[in-house]
């Protein structure tokens, strides 16, 4: 019985030992899968961003710029200043120069104008006057002249009935025979030339009448039959002050013209001889360039600017192993030198063909390590977009060109166990 005994504890001591063992190995399969490496060979990658001389001109730098120096969007990093470097400078100085002399003609020509419009002006209001005193002389004349008319014209009727009086008693005389027929003939040759007399008169009156009409006008209907010279003259001169009033508003028009063009000239004149240079991101000085002093052309490079703000992982994988990265799969990012620094991750696309296919504007070549390991020809990338938050806010160049490994995520890599591409390929 004894015996027996000892051998079901055995038994039992046995197959504890095989099952703590297993559940060692699935513990120990666990952490493998959880804390195994995707790949090392990956590294921070981000957009680098040339900052280019919008003149030619040479470049001038701060005090204490230098590769590494943390930038923010809109900060001055710099000047461009041009003298006989930019061409154009010349260009819009003789620009401005030509602009300068014909608005100080046209300036000079417009004091002339003044001038000449001031004693036009002063001639206009004597001739206004004199035409004035000889409207009012010429109306006094024709009035009188209507008046003696008048007057004339009574003394015709008045002739008139006298002759028509003498001629009816001649011919009552002639009758009664008292005169002779000569003597009535003679009476009646008065009275015809009294009735032409009174008709000369009402011509003369209405002619006198037409006249003050006339005058009153300002017309002369005697002499010249036409506007007074003073009249005349006066309206010369006033179309000679349209015209230059006219030519004066056009020449001020001009050299108001002339001034704005000026004006853009010399503030295209102040752009080309200075230029700011602006940082258009958020992020590190990559690499200088031009160094002050340094002559530089039209968009040629001063500055390069790592932006900060757009930074991704570069991951490589042999093609065996990219099958089982997909996009949205969760990984870590793991600082591969003194890995203190961990940041979650996301795979956002996957390429084949690197080192083979360009694609776009866009490629990535794989490092070294995996070029020396002759995988370039079968090796595809995975872009990663990681949540970096605080954790690197100090660091160099914002750790860009940082080699990192990447390790499964929170949720196990989605199923996806790659192998590592670490080991030297076969």
């Amino acid at each position: 019985m004894q015996r027996i005994f000892e051998r079901l504890g055995s038994r039992k001591a046995r197959v504890g030992v095989a099952v703590a063992a297993f559940i060692a190995g699935v513990a120990a399969l666990l952490v493998y899968y959880n804390t195994r490496q995707i790949t090392t060979q990956a590294f921070i990658n981000a957009p680098v961003v040339t900052l280019r001389a919008p003149i030619p001109g040479r470049t001038a730098l701060p005090a204490g710029m230098q590769i590494g120096r943390r930038i923010g969007k809109g900060d001055e990093l710099g000047s461009i200043v041009a003298d006989t470097e930019n061409p154009r400078i010349s260009e819009l100085t003789g620009l401005i120069a030509d602009l300068t002399a014909q608005r100080a003609a046209r300036q000079s020509e417009v004091e002339s104008i003044n001038a000449q419009l001031a004693h036009r002006r002063r001639e206009a209001t004597g001739q206004r006057q004199r035409a004035d005193f000889q409207l009012t002389a010429d109306v006094k004349g024709a009035q009188a002249s209507l008046a003696v008319t008048a007057a004339e014209l009574e003394r015709a009727n008045a002739a008139m009935k006298e002759s028509t009086r003498r001629v009816e008693r001649a011919d009552n005389l002639r009758a009664s025979g008292f005169i002779s027929p000569a003597a009535f003939d003679s009476a009646k040759s008065e009275e015809d030339q009294a009735r032409a007399a009174q008709r000369a008169a009402k011509e003369s009156m209405q002619r006198a009448e037409v006249v003050l009409a006339g005058a009153q006008k300002g017309l002369q209907i005697e002499g010249p039959r036409g506007l007074p010279y003073a009249v005349t003259r006066g309206q010369e001169l006033d179309q000679s002050i349209a015209d230059l009033t006219a030519r004066k508003a056009q020449l001020e028009k001009q050299i108001t013209a002339m001034n704005t063009e000026i004006e853009v000239l010399q503030r295209d004149l102040s752009k080309q001889s200075q230029a700011k240079l602006l940082s258009p991101v958020h992020g590190a000085v990559w690499s200088i360039d031009s160094n002050t002093g340094d002559a530089v052309a039209r968009q040629g490079s001063v500055l390069q600017l790592v932006n900060c703000e757009d930074r991704w992982v570069e991951a490589f994988f042999s093609e065996k192993d990219a099958a089982r990265i997909v996009p949205g799969m969760r990984v870590k990012i793991r600082s591969y030198y003194g890995g203190t620094s961990e940041w979650d991750g996301e795979v956002a696309l996957m390429r084949y063909g690197t080192g083979r296919v360009t694609v776009g504007q866009y490629v990535v070549d794989p490092p070294p390590e995996v070029m020396r390991r002759q995988l370039p020809v079968r090796v595809a990338t995975a872009q990663i977009r990681v949540n970096w938050g605080q954790g690197d806010a100090g660091a160099p160049l914002c750790n860009v060109g940082r080699s990192v490994e990447v390790l499964p995520g929170d949720d196990g890599g989605s199923g996806s166990k790659p192998r590592s591409t670490d080991k030297p390929a076969p």
